[in-house]
């Protein structure tokens, strides 16, 4: 286990489908994510080559920037940040199918699908920036939509089968964000 690392996710999907009449189908299906990436690891890199012998603390329990005398910076202190990191995920998709009666093998199905994703980044370290202090957030969302509309036909006519799709859809994407940051904190 690495200190300082708290990845946690939940997700959940639901999935539904019932044929309403012999012509008629519909369903759905949702789907969440929720992901928590929060928690700065060490430097790992610096961190294999440190020497278990050395305290990266003082005596009073405070970090020493520079534990080795040789200019390498303490790989603890990058988990000293305050860090939130979330990425989220709803996502909902519905159907329905018409079988036309009195068209045999003519079929017109809809499907609608939404998906949203938004984000949060919130991080800060009196550490960085050579020692003068970083924060950072940044938010971010984006909802995807869709819709198509899919018309088929398919008959068998003896030994020969015709199969024809027709497909009208459409996508939208809207996305939005924001960032701020600062150094010498």
């Amino acid at each position: 286990m690495i200190k300082n690392d708290r990845y946690k996710r939940v997700s959940v999907r639901v999935n539904i489908q019932s044929e309403v009449t012999k012509w008629l189908t519909v369903g759905g299906n949702t789907f969440g994510a929720f992901d928590n990436f929060s928690g700065n690891a060490p430097n790992m890199g610096t961190l294999v080559t440190t020497s278990p012998l050395v305290s990266p603390k003082d005596s009073n329990g405070q970090y020493i920037v520079d534990p080795f005398g040789n200019n390498t910076i303490n790989p603890f202190l990058s988990a000293t940040a305050d860090d939130r990191n979330l990425a989220n995920t709803l996502s909902g998709n519905a159907f329905a199918i018409v079988k036309i009666p009195g068209l045999e093998g003519f079929s017109y199905r809809l499907n609608y699908g939404n998906q949203l994703n938004w984000a949060l980044h919130g991080y800060s370290n009196r550490y960085d920036a050579g020692q003068t202090g970083e924060a950072y957030k940044d938010n971010s969302s984006q909802l995807n939509s869709t819709i198509d509309n899919i018309l088929n036909y398919n008959r068998e006519f003896g030994e020969h089968y015709l199969d024809i799709t027709v497909v009208a859809g459409e996508n939208r994407t809207k996305y939005e964000s924001t960032s701020a940051e600062g150094t010498n904190i």
